[in-house]
């Protein structure tokens, strides 16, 4: 099993970092677009859409 250098651990802490940051932003995102915080759903939804939501919401 290779090891990884100080340099190498670093890069890879940093990709994980972005990585991690890109995915919470996405997952932010898709909960916007479904309107989870949102009193009422949005009339654009489709019915697999609604349940998702309403199943988030829960």
């Amino acid at each position: 099993m290779t090891v990884l250098s100080r340099e190498e651990r670093n890069a890879l802490d940093v990709a994980v970092q972005e990585a991690r940051r890109k995915a919470e932003e996405g997952a932010e995102n898709a909960l916007l677009a479904l309107g989870v915080q949102e009193e009422r759903k949005p009339a654009y939804l489709t019915e697999e859409q609604a349940e998702l939501r309403r199943r988030l919401r829960a």
